[in-house]
């Protein structure tokens, strides 16, 4: 937690604003820890493929290109912007112009899609906890973005589950007593489609 002296102490800093070509225009915004560089990757990744945008910025279409660039653009916003200090990944690299013309790449003009980072991995995320009577709980997740291994429990009496390719994934046999209890206790999640491309 913040004391009165991490206030006292703190100094404002004075920063160059980052600037992102579009449209014969120039956009500024501030640099990190502010998310103004979203909005500048997003225009980024649009004047990539601004041959292909509709004339009207309001029209449908080109309102698709504008979520689509955006979600791709926060999707490297969250993992890897902070405090200037802390980021493992340089400003200027996520606005590096071979790099939004890669992502922009990834924009289907007629579909939506679940983005991920173009940078960096999954990972390892653990977390753990104790309370004063000493109970104690471990968590370690080794597929961080998903948060999860894609593994659902198969619902009675079904008892059949789909992959995210449509295959089935389990046994269409008659669930033992313990998994029928399994399955009505556990909850079960869709895997993220990172998760199930990465299977």
């Amino acid at each position: 937690a913040h004391t009165a002296g991490d206030f006292a102490e703190y100094r404002a800093a004075w920063c160059t604003p980052l600037a992102q070509a579009f449209a014969g225009c120039e956009v500024h915004e501030l640099p990190p820890n502010g998310q103004g560089i979203a909005a500048l990757q997003a225009l980024g990744m649009l004047q990539a493929r601004l041959a292909e945008l509709p004339a009207s910025p309001d029209d449908a279409a080109s309102l698709h290109w504008q979520i689509e660039a955006t979600k791709l653009a926060l999707a490297d916003l969250y993992p890897h912007v902070a405090d200037p200090a802390a980021m493992r990944v340089e400003a200027s690299a996520l606005l590096d112009a071979a790099y939004l013309r890669e992502r922009a790449g990834s924009i289907d003009p007629l579909r939506a899609r679940h983005p991920a980072s173009g940078l960096g991995g999954g990972g390892t995320v653990y977390l753990c906890t104790a309370d004063r009577d000493g109970r104690m709980v471990s968590l370690i997740q080794s597929n961080y973005e998903g948060f999860g291994s894609g593994i659902a429990s198969c619902p009675a009496p079904a008892w059949r589950c789909k992959t995210a390719a449509g295959a089935s994934a389990c046994s269409r046999a008659t669930p033992t007593k313990s998994a029928r209890a399994s399955s009505r206790s556990t909850p079960s999640f869709p895997a993220s489609p990172r998760a199930a491309a990465r299977r």
